[in-house]
């Protein structure tokens, strides 16, 4: 299987085997999965971090946009010279002076004693993040992401990203109300669907589905 070529992704997923159901024992299995939400989370950041950063719009991944046929404006252009390609600007991708921006308040945060790591520590003279926990993934998820976003990128992405938050909010919440399950449900859904038409497809792992399995 090779990058750029959506629809062999997508025949590679539906045909493989589940590893698991080979087992012996697995129809006699309660709790056929067990899913850490802090695990999944700390994934999902990241994920998402990559993407408006920048590490995931790629050549490939504008190729595979172009074979689905969706988001003309996102296609490979020819460029000036011969078998040169130029990538538009995506709304999804901080630009140089938003990435700044995003630092800054990164840098200036103050927070309770031992209530998250030193998280300014982590940016590296590149200006990425780096040597992040699990724990400091987890309230950069639910409370500094809506926050360091709230002036940056386009509202369609940045609305999606805070409902994302949200949902994570709501999931690793202390006590929950048994009627509100399904109305977090169909959130979480809305929510996979607003991502799915904001970001690229190099977005979407097994991990990233993983949310609305949690709420289940």
């Amino acid at each position: 299987m090779q990058y750029g070529n959506l629809l062999q992704k997508v025949k590679f997923f539906a045909t493989r085997p589940f590893c698991n159901a080979t087992m012996l024992y697995w129809q006699d299995l309660l709790i056929r999965h067990v899913l850490d939400p802090m695990h999944c989370e700390k994934n999902i950041c990241e994920n998402v971090l990559k993407t408006i950063w920048g590490h995931r719009d790629t050549l490939k991944a504008r190729l595979d946009l172009q074979e689905a046929g969706i988001r003309p404006h996102l296609h490979p252009l020819p460029g000036r010279h011969l078998g040169s390609i130029v990538l538009p600007v995506a709304p999804y991708v901080l630009s140089k002076e938003e990435k700044l921006k995003f630092l800054d308040i990164i840098r200036s945060l103050k927070t309770p004693t031992n209530y998250v790591g030193q998280i300014a520590k982590c940016i590296a003279a590149d200006g990425e993040l780096r040597g992040l926990k699990s724990h400091d993934y987890h309230v950069l998820m639910q409370q500094l992401l809506p926050l360091a976003l709230r002036t940056l990128l386009n509202k369609e992405t940045r609305v999606a990203i805070m409902r994302l938050s949200r949902v994570f909010a709501r999931l690793c919440a202390k006590s929950v109300d048994p009627s509100s399950i399904q109305q977090l449900f169909e959130d979480t859904a809305e929510t996979l669907c607003m991502l799915e038409k904001v970001f690229p497809p190099s977005f979407f792992d097994v991990m990233s589905h993983l949310p609305i399995h949690l709420v289940q």
